[in-house]
């Protein structure tokens, strides 16, 4: 027999792996149960990243013990009764999946309170191990220890601890703004990263959070939406043309206070402002949608990210309409106060030198600048990043051919992001750091700062100088000599956004697109050095994004070519 039943326990960690990623995981899906409890101040504290401890008290109903011991059970939930309430989902969870997923892979402790005497749950790897009376105002409180220990496959595979420190405190930005009306508070390491109370005013505290939990885009010219429609509610804020990224890093998006992944409300926004930006730009924005129920469907993913719409043509449309009319508003009477926003020190400074593109490495041994020498690389020309040759000895051994080659050509930009990227992973010292004459001085909102202090040795390999000064700003002193001044923050938040490489890897990788991005004009001296520190690389053929750097042209081409 092959087929067999998998055990209780087998079950409930394949379940668990579905709904808790992370630390991150957990403390959202603990939050949401606390705001569909009603509650009106919630705090969230964690320990060594949420590997070792995180606690989430609430204010809201609390349950009774017979609702307590049920909530650890798969598919238990108050949330709804049949199939049909699927389609008018108003609460953040409601598949009961949660509890029993965190509880399966970690140890809990559950305190409650619902109009009577509290009571203390213990639970371990998915088994209540003892209930007892325990004092305790109306709400609940979970604490939940050691995550992963039974499962340490997954745990091997985790962020470090700042990490997912930071990972925590994004979600919680995005909780913050989510839910302006409910108190939140975050705490790591028994030091506060922020305290919000609870407000009346929506838009106004959402407003204040923003300023403090985000960078100052978002707060230095904004665009306030307020659009009320049957089926389609709009409200929040959208940044001004010239605060955008070059990713969506600074767009918070929330439907039915869900925090929510919807590519066609970034179209929209971005439709919106037309050609106010650049086309590989994307604005910031903070915005709540509110749509009817049975027009979403939100059991798209396991842990709810993604939603899909019923009417997405209609909703883009709205959305586009509804952020046009907000800038053409702006734009009309902000013209001259346009003319003198005031710029951080990047765009006052006294550095207007274009940054040289060349390449300060000096990778060459003395024998190998000699077996260079003996064999004189021979142009046949340059043409835009392309350099042709004559098929000499040096590359007829990287080629492994030699009589059918008429002519070898070389991806220049491609030889560079290969150069840099060797240097990177044989954790050699960055070279080719340009130092600024005046510092710069960048502010990133408060999850993006524990971030990139978690990756702060990694940017300084990569050239980049960075100290931070204060919870959310850096200051910049020195940058790659590829890169523009005005391109480091977009630097900085794309190696924050990571890439599925890892690493010295991920981080090469993303300069070697930067090298591609920053097109600059190449000498023929200067080409012919790339190529001769490339061809001392092992497997210079392909750049680290795969890339083609070497290709070889034949005679039979050349005549196919003139028929």
């Amino acid at each position: 027999m092959k087929i067999k039943t998998l055990d209780e326990q087998t079950i409930n960690q394949i379940a668990a792996g579905e709904v808790i990623e992370n630390p991150a995981s957990v403390v959202k899906e603990l939050v949401e149960n606390a705001v569909d409890a009603g509650a009106s101040q919630i705090k969230v504290e964690v320990f060594s990243g949420g590997f070792q401890r995180i606690i989430v008290s609430d204010n809201g109903s609390g349950m009774n013990q017979q609702d307590a011991l049920l909530c650890f059970t798969r598919h238990a939930t108050s949330k709804i009764q049949k199939v049909e309430d699927l389609s008018y989902l108003s609460t953040m969870g409601f598949r009961g999946e949660a509890l029993s997923s965190i509880a399966a892979i970690s140890k809990v402790t559950l305190t409650t309170s619902y109009e009577a005497e509290g009571i203390k749950l213990e639970v371990e790897a998915g088994r209540v191990l003892s209930i007892d009376p325990s004092p305790r105002v109306q709400g609940s409180t979970i604490e939940v220890r050691s995550l992963f220990y039974n499962v340490p496959a997954r745990k091997k595979f985790q962020k470090s601890v700042s990490g997912s420190s930071a990972e925590i405190t994004k979600l919680m930005t995005f909780l913050s703004l989510a839910y302006p009306e409910i108190g939140l508070s975050l705490w790591h390491q028994d030091k506060k990263v922020f305290d919000f109370c609870s407000s009346e005013n929506k838009q106004e505290e959402m407003f204040a959070r923003a300023k403090t939990l985000l960078s100052h885009d978002f707060v230095e010219d904004i665009h306030v939406i307020a659009h009320k429609q049957e089926g389609c509610d709009v409200m929040g804020f959208v940044s001004s043309p010239l605060k955008v990224r070059v990713n969506r890093s600074g767009q918070y998006l929330f439907v039915n206070r869900r925090v929510v992944i919807c590519p066609i409300f970034s179209y929209a926004v971005r439709d919106a402002f037309s050609t106010r930006i650049e086309k590989d730009r994307h604005p910031l924005f903070v915005l709540h949608c509110t749509i009817a129920p049975h027009l979403i469907d939100v059991n798209v993913h396991p842990q709810k990210k993604e939603i899909r719409l019923k009417e997405e043509k209609y909703t883009k449309k709205l959305i586009q309409l509804v952020i046009e009319k907000a800038l053409e508003k702006r734009c009309g009477n902000q013209l001259s106060a346009s003319m003198s926003i005031s710029y951080g020190p990047h765009e006052n400074s006294f550095w207007t030198k274009e940054i040289s593109s060349s390449v300060l490495y000096d990778s060459l041994s003395e024998s190998k600048q000699e077996s260079f020498i003996e064999n004189t690389l021979e142009v046949i020309g340059l043409f835009s990043h392309y350099l042709f040759l004559y098929p000499q000895s040096a590359l007829l051994k990287i080629i492994e051919e030699k009589e059918t080659i008429s002519m070898v050509g070389v991806d220049l930009y491609a030889a560079e992001s290969k150069i840099l990227f060797d240097r990177m992973r044989r954790n050699q010292e960055a070279k080719g750091s340009q130092t600024l004459l005046l510092p710069d001085t960048l502010s990133f909102s408060k999850a993006e700062s524990e971030g990139i202090l978690s990756i702060l040795d990694e940017l300084n390999q990569l050239g980049l100088r960075v100290h931070s000064i204060g919870k959310s700003a850096f200051l910049v002193e020195a940058i790659p000599e590829f890169m523009k001044q005005d391109q480091v923050r977009d630097l900085m938040l794309e190696c924050l956004q990571g890439s599925k490489e890892q690493g010295n890897r991920k981080y090469a990788a993303i300069l070697c697109r930067w090298v591609r991005k920053n097109k600059q004009a190449f000498s023929q001296e200067r080409a012919l050095r790339l190529v001769e520190q490339l061809l001392c690389l092992p497997d210079p053929l392909f750049c680290p994004l795969g890339k083609r750097i070497i290709s070889c042209i034949t005679k039979v081409q050349i005549d196919d070519l003139f028929k």
